[in-house]
C-alpha cells in the first residue's frame, strides 16, 4: 500500500531540487489532513510536494497548502505520474502559493492530466 501521512504539519522547510516538503518517486503517497505552509523549492517545481513521473499514485485529501513557493512549475504541488498511474485531489484548500513559471498551485505533466481526478478544492490567491 502506499506510504499514508496523516495530521501533520510541514512548515517552512526548502528544498535546493523538488518538493520542498515531500517527494515521492516510484511509489504511492496518500496525504490526509495534513498542512504544508511556507515551504519552498529554490531552484524546481513542487513548493510543498512533488510527485515525480514514476509516481504510481498520489492521494491528496483535507489538506491546507498556504504560502508554498517553487522556483519553475506548481507552487503548491507538482504531479507526474508513470503511465499506469493515477492521482486523486480533493477536499484540499490552496490558498496564497507562487510559482515562477506556471501552476501557481497545482501543475499536472501532460501524462498526468488525464489520470488526475481533482475535486471539490478550494483555489484562492495563486
Amino acid at each position: 500500500g502506499p506510504a499514508v501521512v496523516t495530521l501533520t504539519r510541514f512548515v517552512s522547510n526548502t528544498a535546493t531540487d523538488h518538493g520542498g516538503a515531500l517527494r515521492i518517486l516510484n511509489d504511492c503517497l496518500e496525504v490526509r489532513q495534513s498542512w504544508f505552509i511556507d515551504n519552498k523549492t529554490t531552484s524546481r517545481h513542487g513548493g510543498a510536494i512533488h510527485s515525480d513521473p514514476t509516481a504510481r499514485e498520489l492521494i491528496l485529501s483535507g489538506n491546507l497548502f498556504c504560502k508554498n513557493n517553487a522556483r519553475n512549475r506548481g507552487g503548491a504541488v507538482f504531479v507526474g505520474l508513470a503511465s499506469t498511474g493515477r492521482a486523486d485531489i480533493g477536499q484540499n484548500v490552496f490558498q496564497e502559493n507562487v510559482s515562477t513559471e506556471v501552476g501557481g498551485a497545482l501543475f499536472l505533466t501532460d501524462a498526468a492530466g488525464s489520470k488526475t481526478t481533482f475535486h471539490r478544492n478550494t483555489v484562492v490567491g495563486n
